[in-house]
């Protein structure tokens, strides 16, 4: 069988960039983002292992205008057997 698998637009960004030295939302993050195209408007759907760390760069991309962002809350280790 063939499987199409569509691109997702998928990026990688360490959970630390999105958090100043005090812990605060980086605010650079948000030009970082437009940068590669990713705006206020898209739909962000952030995930890590366990699910807390995305949490944590949800509240962040919320607190900066990503209204749309969601996480994965259960992680990615959730979808392992």
């Amino acid at each position: 069988k063939n499987y199409s698998i569509p691109d997702l637009g998928a990026v990688h960004i360490e959970w630390k960039e999105f958090f100043d030295k005090q812990g605060r939302p980086q605010l650079d993050i948000k030009n970082q983002l437009k940068a590669i195209g990713i705006s206020e408007n898209n739909t962000i759907i952030v995930l890590s292992n366990h699910g807390v760390r995305s949490a944590a760069v949800n509240a962040a991309l919320i607190s900066m205008g990503f209204y749309k962002s969601k996480t994965f809350v259960d992680g990615l280790e959730s979808l392992r057997y």
